[in-house]
């Protein structure tokens, strides 16, 4: 795998079978956060006051170098103060991505001690539980309820397989009354099969460009 620099000084790498890199060139890190982590929490947050969950659970599909779940429980901790339990379970059906994220620092200015988390994350210091297996099949030996998704796989002009409304029928079935899931995608079959499965969709944040993110919630959102 080609090792990449992205613009926030955090890295990714580029999966010649797939041809496409793991997380947006614009910023790794930054999409971590700005497209998964900090839209998730305050989604949930309009609902469900965050800060008296005893506990929070999270599925991270596609894993990877891990960014999104460093990046979710860091902003749990550091930035709302959340003290109590965070549980992921984590997918991902390629070991070798795994491996590779022990040889990574981050030194990511936005985010201090960002690196002192990611390796207490890669010493599995957090309470991870990881399935390595396709995707498919995780979700069905899973018996776990989940207050917030992260999607990330890769595209879907890349990988259609991954964004049916079968595998999001699947992640519906597993998540609590009020979940939130957020994805980097806007792709209309994304957003048709979110629908399709049962879920209200709406458009994330931009960031690094002009197209949106997407949030998909079990719950309606009333302004």
């Amino acid at each position: 795998m080609k090792q990449i620099e992205t613009k926030d000084n955090s890295l990714t790498f580029y999966n010649e079978e797939v041809d496409e890199t793991y997380h947006s060139t614009s910023g790794a890190i930054e999409e971590s956060f700005k497209k998964f982590a900090i839209p998730a929490c305050d989604t949930l947050n309009k609902v469900k006051s965050i800060l008296k969950m005893e506990s929070i659970s999270i599925l991270d599909m596609y894993y990877g170098l891990g960014y999104n779940t460093l990046a979710i429980i860091y902003y749990l901790k550091e930035s709302l103060k959340y003290t109590g339990e965070i549980k992921v379970v984590a997918i991902e059906k390629d070991p070798n991505i795994i491996e590779v994220a022990k040889g990574i620092k981050l030194d990511v200015k936005e985010y201090p001690l960002l690196d002192e988390y990611y390796d207490k994350l890669k010493q599995n210091k957090f309470n991870v539980t990881f399935f390595v297996t396709d995707a498919y099949d995780a979700l069905e030996k899973i018996h776990s309820r989940f207050d917030i998704v992260m999607y990330d796989s890769f595209s879907p002009a890349k990988k259609p397989e991954l964004w049916t409304p079968e595998i999001f029928r699947l992640i519906k079935k597993l998540c609590e009354e009020y979940c939130v899931l957020t994805t980097y995608s806007c792709a209309r079959v994304v957003k048709d099969s979110l629908k399709e499965a049962g879920f209200y969709r709406y458009d994330g944040p931009k960031v690094g460009r002009r197209s949106p993110a997407t949030i998909a919630t079990t719950f309606e959102i009333t302004t």
